[in-house]
């Protein structure tokens, strides 16, 4: 499949990087990028590490002080139906969230070179009900 796909989630104010992962694991996402937790902190959000999942915490801190410095950051989830994998990017200080499908990616059915966007964005919305969502677009281009 060639397809770039991306949701973009604004929120009403800044959210915690725990707060964002709760929600997130609350919906049925786990913060892991298969044995591994994959994350970024560096400015131009290219640098990304592999780490165990035993140092959850300690990368939940690091990225959590990257936002509080109102700098963007960005970590690995994977839904627990499919193993469907996004990069989650946090910016302006936690009040946007750029998700971006990039692992197993789910087809729309019969249309093999589109992502099924609605089968994500139905994975996603729900882990705003306790997050001040106030807006949120959808785009898919192909490649």
């Amino acid at each position: 499949m060639s397809t770039d796909v991306e949701f973009d989630f604004s929120m009403s104010q800044e959210e915690s990087i725990p707060n964002i992962i709760a929600a997130a694991e609350a919906a049925g996402w786990r913060f892991e990028d298969g044995e591994n937790l994959a994350y970024v902190t560096d400015t131009d959000l290219f640098e990304w590490f592999a780490v165990t999942k035993n140092v959850r915490e300690e990368v939940v801190r690091e990225l959590e002080s990257v936002r509080v410095q109102g700098h963007a950051c960005g970590f690995i989830m994977t839904h627990r139906e499919g193993d469907a994998g996004c990069i989650f990017i946090v910016a302006d200080s936690g009040k946007s969230l750029l998700v971006t499908p990039n692992k197993n990616m789910v087809p729309r059915q019969g249309m093999e070179r589109f992502a099924d966007g609605e089968w994500y964005l139905g994975k996603l919305l729900p882990m705003f009900t306790g997050l001040p969502l106030v807006s949120y677009s959808h785009s898919q281009e192909l490649t």
